[in-house]
């Protein structure tokens, strides 16, 4: 497979890919696998003292791997596109959901990575708890090409290594008057202090401010050339002022890239995640005025709720709900 993947793409042969299966039972490779041909599954976690034990290097961005079943045969090719190092008890719940398995909770990945990794703990005399640090990994499928996304745009958590690219995207809303919905953003906040901001919040062991809730804040990345076409937020739980106005959810695309169906795209590809949060009614609001934002939430299942005037900006919002049976 690795052959004819360099072949076809034009990859030298000598490029570097490693080779292995999932889980540590002939079951769990097989089931794992399936998930990620099905595009549940795109993501993966280790844990990092395994990797100074045995002295072997850690993932790599842009690094391949190919996928295995039980019987040692290649299943498919994914490449990284991000990996990083976290505490195990401030794994996010989006790289939980991103990891495909079970209810795709927080909750669950926690049970089951834990006892995974104690076990691992166990085999070389070490002893794990929530501080150790895990590796997560989170790919695409890059080969067979019948098992490649083909969405345009990928969903990912801040980083500081986007704080230049959010910085022209802030730069943007500022030259057209346009207000940041969905991100939080303070125009006069270093984009650098927002990704911090943005990973507490996101960060399920964090104790946050008065009024603030968790939340997942989500870039949407152009494949193509990388360039942030717009942000999507995703609030745990609801507040007063969220309940009576925002919602679970607010969005903002940059105005150079509207009308090319990113807001919906990015909508439609979150739902199932607000349902992994256990939302089954999830609110979304709009300004009365903003047809656009109203169409995109109608076609991604929304019903009207009531019209209602905001307190601290006295905008007039069209409150939505979209339920788990749509």
């Amino acid at each position: 497979m690795w052959e004819a993947f360099c072949k076809e793409k034009g990859i030298p042969i000598e490029t570097e890919y490693d080779a292995w299966a999932f889980g540590s039972t002939d079951r769990e490779a097989d089931e794992l696998a399936q998930l990620v041909l099905e595009g549940k599954k795109t993501a993966t976690a280790s844990w990092y003292d395994s990797y100074v034990f045995y002295k072997e290097d850690l993932p790599k961005k842009g690094g391949y791997s190919v996928v295995m079943d039980s019987k040692e045969e290649a299943v498919c090719i994914i490449e990284n596109y991000s990996v990083s190092c976290e505490h195990f008890c401030e794994v996010s719940r989006w790289h939980a959901y991103l990891e495909g398995e079970g209810d795709r909770s927080l909750n669950y990945w926690r049970n089951v990575h834990e006892d995974f990794f104690r076990e691992e703990a166990d085999a070389i005399g070490e002893r794990f708890d929530d501080y150790n640090k895990v590796v997560l990994e989170k790919f695409n499928v890059v080969y067979p090409d019948e098992y490649v996304s083909h969405d345009d745009i990928l969903l990912v958590e801040p980083t500081f290594e986007m704080a230049d690219e959010m910085d022209a995207y802030r730069q943007e809303f500022i030259d057209s008057g346009d207000s940041m919905d969905g991100t939080g953003f303070r125009f006069d906040e270093i984009p650098a202090e927002w990704v911090e901001r943005k990973r507490r919040y996101a960060n399920p062991s964090s104790v946050l401010p008065d009024g603030i809730v968790h939340a997942t804040q989500l870039m949407a990345v152009r494949k193509s050339d990388g360039r942030l076409v717009g942000t999507i937020q995703i609030r745990h739980e609801l507040n007063g002022y969220l309940r009576d106005f925002a919602g679970h959810i607010g969005y903002s695309v940059r105005r150079s890239e509207r009308r090319k169906g990113y807001a919906k795209k990015m909508l439609s590809a979150v739902l199932d995640y607000c349902r992994a949060l256990k939302i089954n009614e999830i609110f979304v609001s709009c300004i009365e005025t903003n047809e656009a934002s109203r169409r995109t939430i109608l076609s991604c299942g929304g019903k009207y709720i009531n019209t209602v005037k905001e307190t601290d900006r006295g905008e007039i919002l069209e409150r939505y709900v979209i339920k788990e049976e749509n």
